[in-house]
C-alpha cells in the first residue's frame, strides 16, 4: 500500500486495543500535556492501528483521548504490513523521537514566538524553566556561551535534563 492510499477514518475509542506488550512508557504528566495540546489544537495526528484495532502507533494519544472523554479519534488502518513490519514500526516510531534538539534554534523559535498574540509556550510541552526563559531563574554565564539552569550546564554537545529526561543538542 502506498501512502496515497492511506485514509484517515473516525473510530470509537472502544474499538481500539492497546498492544499488550507496548514498551513505551506514558507517565501521567506526558498524558496531561498531550491532552492539553489536543484540546487546544485538535486531534491531528491519527492513531495507527491493525485491522482488528490493535494500536501500532499512538498509545499516548489514546490515553489523552480517554482523558478528554472523546467519543471517536482519527485512525489509519494498516492491513498491508507484515507482523515484522508492525513490530518494527511500533518500536521505531517511539525510538526516533528520542533524538536531541538544536537548543539554539529551539530558544530562538520560542523567544520570537513569545511575541505572537496567543502563543503559550505551555502548549509546546516545554517549560520556561527548562528553557532558561523563566524570569525568576538566574542563568549565569559559565563561559563558552554555556548557561546553568537548575544545576544543568547547557553548552555544546548533547544534553539530557536530569529532572525530565528532555534531550537536546
Amino acid at each position: 500500500m502506498n501512502s496515497e492510499s492511506l485514509q484517515v477514518k473516525q473510530w470509537p475509542l472502544a474499538r481500539l486495543k492497546p498492544y499488550e506488550r507496548n514498551a513505551k512508557k506514558h507517565p501521567a504528566d506526558q498524558i496531561e500535556k498531550l491532552a492539553a495540546i489536543i484540546a487546544r489544537h485538535g486531534f491531528d495526528v491519527p492513531i495507527v492501528v491493525e485491522p482488528d484495532g490493535t494500536i501500532i502507533k499512538g498509545h499516548g494519544r489514546l490515553l489523552a483521548a480517554k482523558k478528554l472523554k472523546l467519543d471517536t479519534v482519527p485512525v489509519i488502518v494498516r492491513g498491508d504490513l507484515s507482523l515484522a513490519q508492525i513490530r518494527e514500526a511500533r518500536l521505531a516510531d517511539n525510538r526516533v523521537t528520542e533524538y536531541g534538539w538544536d537548543f539554539e534554534a529551539l530558544l530562538a523559535d520560542v523567544s520570537s514566538s513569545s511575541a505572537l498574540d496567543g502563543f503559550d509556550v505551555g502548549f509546546t510541552a516545554f517549560g520556561l524553566r527548562e528553557l532558561g526563559l523563566d524570569a525568576g531563574v538566574d542563568t549565569p554565564e559559565l563561559g563558552n556561551g554555556a548557561r546553568e539552569i537548575d544545576d544543568v550546564e547547557i553548552g555544546e554537545g548533547s544534553h539530557e535534563c536530569p529532572r525530565c529526561s528532555f534531550k537536546f543538542d
